[in-house]
């Protein structure tokens, strides 16, 4: 069976040879012609004749034979009518038609390879656009320029541009075919892209564009650019529905060449016809017999139109892939093989060779060869298409680096136009600087002498009021100084107030604590104790309160910070107990005093004190007692 690339690859093979097609048509609308030629281009050419035509339609004629030659590969001709174009605008003033006469050079260039050459014409023509101020001729001249970006491979400046000449175009809705162009490289850069929503949004507005233009070829191409759209839908979905609308939208576009004798180019019928056939082979798997032979009929008919035009080698070699791809569906190799061997034969005529269909036919030949047992042959086809294989990449990584060339030269250029423009704009700038200062300068001089003892009065009221101000401003900063002190004070006031407090609830927790455990132990006794060890203990209580309310005032009056800074000195939290030790060793309290105090052991102060020590990050050989009271300070 004759292969076909991935599907998403294959999607993008179809989008590439439809823009070539369309790059190829992308101005005009008229192509070989065949029969029809002298039905439609010969009445073109008799009417300019009449010399009762307008400079208008006249201007219109030869855009479209212009693009009927260049798309036949007939450059000379074309080249006169540019000329005869170029005539028509210069003499008539006509700002669009100058622009087109770029856009048509400019294409030329394109088609031929000549990158260099065509990015300089799209210069030309937004140079041109640019002097005449004219928005559709702008609109012309970044059509040009988009379309040598699509050439570069450029696709975000392709959108860029687009969008630019949209703007250009939003005063001229009756500007439809150029709007379906425009829409069209659009719908070309988001199918690169893989973009579905975007390529099917542009395909289908460049349909809509050209559905309203006059131009037929134009939306046989954008029905043929929506089936390719429609076609990444349905690999996404494997809806029917989306299979129907491929087929029926590619036969709008196959169908427009009868409905309109001569105004649908050849290669657009092929490309339709061709692409239909594809769809159908790839997507339906049982095809009947019927269905069959009105492939084959189709094909054929493709074969009658386009045998005979200059440059149809890869069209005729598809379509007899076609043929061939039916053939081995029936099982029929010999016809298989002979549809092959001519196709690659028609590919070996064209100079130079289309190796991408070249290399695909060999290989299928190869394929076929293999297949019947003729392992000589097919050895020799493989090895035929593994040298095409490296011709092709050589190819393209020629044409690789002729954009890249390209592609650098036109950025230099527009780097150079920058700093003109840049330039062009400071020197513009400088000159008006200079005629106001001039300006300036005149009538300076001329009410200097009249200003004079105005300007001496004011400066000596002004002088006055200065004077007046700044004292104004010394006793409001001196007032706000004062303020400003003030609110210092209080707040002083209020931080010593505040730790004050902080302190005493320190000191009366520590009380309170002390009390808790006297009443303990009053509770143990008088459970088991006689009256004069009662006594005992509220005396030596009594004793400890005023020791303790001394204490307590040494704390507060004389170190009011003393347990702020042993929080602050402590490398880890003190806990309230923590500040209770170290309450009672700052008062000079013994280790028996503070046993006795808190109802331990001895053993367990000496603990906590070497633990306070640690806390405080104190070695063995320092004095905790000395660190407390230097702390109070």
């Amino acid at each position: 069976m004759y292969s076909f690339p991935s599907p998403m690859r294959y999607c993008r093979f179809l989008c590439s040879s439809i823009l070539s097609v369309f790059l190829l048509l992308s101005a005009g609308c008229l192509t070989g012609f065949a029969q029809a030629r002298n039905i439609y281009l010969d009445s073109l050419e008799n009417r300019l004749a009449d010399k009762a035509v307008s400079v208008t339609e006249k201007a219109g004629i030869y855009n479209i034979l212009i693009e009927s030659h260049r798309t036949s590969d007939r450059y000379e001709q074309a080249f006169h009518y540019i000329r005869l174009l170029r005539r028509l605008a210069d003499s008539a003033q006509l700002p669009v038609e100058q622009v087109k006469v770029f856009v048509h050079l400019g294409t030329i260039a394109g088609n031929k390879g000549e990158y260099d050459k065509a990015r300089l014409y799209a210069d030309t023509a937004e140079l041109t656009a640019t002097k005449s101020g004219n928005n559709l001729a702008k609109s012309y001249s970044s059509y040009l320029l988009a379309h040598s970006q699509l050439n570069l491979s450029e696709s975000e400046n392709v959108v860029k541009t687009v969008h630019k000449a949209l703007s250009f175009l939003s005063a001229y809705p009756e500007e439809y075919s150029l709007y379906a162009k425009l829409n069209y490289f659009l719908y070309a850069v988001y199918t690169d892209w893989n973009n579905l929503d975007n390529s099917l949004r542009y395909a289908r507005e460049s349909v809509a564009f050209a559905e309203r233009s006059n131009d037929k070829n134009l939306l046989s191409n954008a029905y043929t650019a929506l089936a390719v759209s429609y076609t990444y839908q349905y690999e996404k979905s494997r809806s029917n529905k989306d299979l129907q609308l491929i087929i029926q939208t590619q036969e709008k576009a196959a169908d427009l060449y009868r409905q309109f004798p001569g105004r649908v180019a050849d290669f657009t019928f092929a490309l339709a016809r061709t692409n239909k056939a594809d769809y159908q082979l790839r997507y339906y798997p049982d095809l009947s017999a019927s269905a069959q032979q009105q492939i084959e009929k189709e094909v054929r008919e493709v074969l009658d139109v386009v045998g005979k035009l200059k440059n149809s080698q890869p069209v005729v070699a598809s379509a007899l892939g076609i043929l061939a791809t039916l053939a081995k569906r029936n099982g029929d190799q010999p016809a298989e093989e002979q549809y092959l061997l001519e196709a690659r034969r028609v590919l070996l005529t064209q100079q130079p060779v289309y190796l991408h269909t070249l290399q695909m036919v060999t290989g299928q030949l190869a394929q076929l060869y293999a297949e019947k047992g003729q392992f000589r042959k097919a050895y020799e086809y493989r090895n035929d298409e593994i040298n095409y294989t490296h011709q092709l990449f050589d190819q393209d990584q020629a044409a690789s680096v002729q954009r890249l060339t390209a592609q650098f030269q036109s950025q230099k250029r527009e780097a150079e136009m920058k700093a003109l423009e840049e330039k062009a704009e400071s020197q513009r700038r400088q000159k008006l600087l200079y005629i106001g200062l001039g300006i300036a300068g005149l009538a300076g001089s001329f009410f200097m002498f009249r200003s004079y003892h105005f300007r001496l009065k004011y400066s000596l009221e002004r002088a006055k009021q200065l004077s007046t101000e700044k004292s104004e401003a010394e006793l409001l900063i001196k007032f706000q100084e004062e303020e400003q002190a003030r609110l210092r004070i209080e707040q002083q006031l209020l931080e010593v107030s505040q730790q004050k407090l902080q302190d005493e609830v320190m000191a009366s927790q520590l009380h309170i604590h002390h009390k808790n455990e006297v009443l303990s132990q009053l509770k143990e006794t008088i459970s088991g104790g006689t009256i004069n060890t009662i006594q005992q203990i509220l005396r030596k209580e009594s004793l400890m309160d005023n020791d303790f309310e001394k204490a307590k005032f040494r704390i507060q009056e004389v170190h009011p910070h003393f347990f702020r800074n042993l929080n602050e000195k402590a490398g880890q939290k003190l806990t309230p107990l923590d500040l209770q030790y170290c309450a009672y060793l700052y008062l000079g309290m013994d280790t028996k005093q503070i046993a006795s105090l808190l109802h331990v052991e001895p053993k367990s102060v000496r603990v906590t004190k070497y633990r306070l020590k640690k806390k405080f990050g104190l070695d063995e050989k320092d004095s905790l007692i000395s660190f407390l009271q230097q702390s109070a300070g």
